[in-house]
């Protein structure tokens, strides 16, 4: 586990620090999203695109032009494996 974790953030070009930030913060959004989306299935009128906008905002962020080859080719495939 430890291997892997440090594999992956030496791919990212990130500390812990910097990951572990980042990751909270996408986490936060996607939550939000997540009931912003909620609440537009039972009300469409309200927060039409909140959950795109957060998906697209993310992306744009942090995985165009990622360091880390293996996201380029999940951009590539539509997969993660």
């Amino acid at each position: 586990m430890f291997r892997s974790s440090k594999k992956h953030l030496e791919d990212s070009q990130v500390g812990y620090i910097e990951h572990a930030k980042f990751a909270i913060y996408a986490a936060v959004l996607l939550i939000l999203a997540g009931f912003a989306s909620l609440i537009h299935a039972v009300v469409p009128a309200w927060f039409k695109g909140t959950g795109a906008f957060v998906v697209i905002k993310l992306y744009n962020e942090r995985l165009v032009n990622h360091p880390n080859t293996q996201y380029q080719k999940w951009i590539k495939d539509g997969v993660d494996n």
